[in-house]
């Protein structure tokens, strides 16, 4: 059977996971919440709408950090930790089943995917808590090795690197990474010669990319759009029982 890739490397939220449409939202409220207990002179609505207008205007910016601009100086270092740990790290297990919905077509992906080649997930954020969605999702069977890396520019980049090096088996060996961000899914892949594709879902749908390494090699709305395309490009042999 002819692999798609001999690597592939998949991102997990917004990717696999319809983050944006279940937890993001969840997350928000949280974050903000946590933020003005701990003094950003916001009200609630207006810290959810304004951050809203920060990702419109800059999909790219640390939103926690741009909110607590409206504090006073000394303690938005404080707020901006408060805002961050809170919209990152929680209590899965708190939550229904019913908020941990596979992106279209991702199980059926990654089942196709995983006859064909070998597996890795690169994901960012809390470590406990990207584990619990990965058990939620019961996906860690397919993957050939999971490296959780802390949110923030160049951790992406680092697992990479550690999944090439590892896997490598000749110069010619292919490795793809796929993902929703053409920035840290896409960008910090692609510097180590890697092919990439832009799922083009979730919160940071509106990113554009902003240098060469950024622009996708292809792009796809979901993963199920990317599946019906492999299974036009590689389809399944079956064997006729006669023969």
């Amino acid at each position: 059977m002819k692999p798609l890739f001999e690597q592939i490397v998949f991102d997990l939220d917004d990717t696999l996971l319809d983050t944006s449409g279940t937890l993001v939202p969840i997350a928000v409220r949280r974050a903000c919440l946590a933020m003005i207990d701990v003094g950003l002179p916001m009200t609630i609505d207006s810290a959810l709408l304004r951050r809203t207008e920060l990702l419109r205007l800059n999909p790219r910016i640390d939103t926690w950090t741009e909110l607590a601009q409206a504090a006073p100086e000394p303690i938005r270092a404080r707020i901006a930790k408060a805002g961050s740990d809170a919209f990152y790290r929680y209590n899965v297990d708190e939550l229904p089943a019913s908020a941990f919905r596979p992106q279209e077509g991702a199980l059926e992906l990654l089942h196709f995917a995983s006859q064909r080649s070998k597996l890795h997930l690169v994901s960012a954020g809390d470590e406990q808590t990207q584990r619990k969605k990965i058990e939620r999702l019961a996906i860690e069977k397919f993957f050939a090795s999971i490296h959780l890396v802390a949110p923030g520019p160049g951790n992406k980049h680092r697992a990479f690197a550690e999944i090439d090096r590892k896997f490598r088996t000749s110069p010619e060996e292919r490795f793809v990474s796929i993902g929703n961000r053409v920035d840290t899914d896409l960008g910090e892949a692609k510097t180590l010669g890697w092919s990439t594709i832009w799922i083009r879902a979730g919160e940071h749908v509106s990113l554009q990319p902003l240098t060469s390494q950024e622009i996708p090699d292809f792009e796809a709305g979901s993963p199920m759009v990317l599946l019906r395309l492999w299974e036009q490009q590689f389809p399944t042999t079956v064997k006729d029982p006669n023969v």
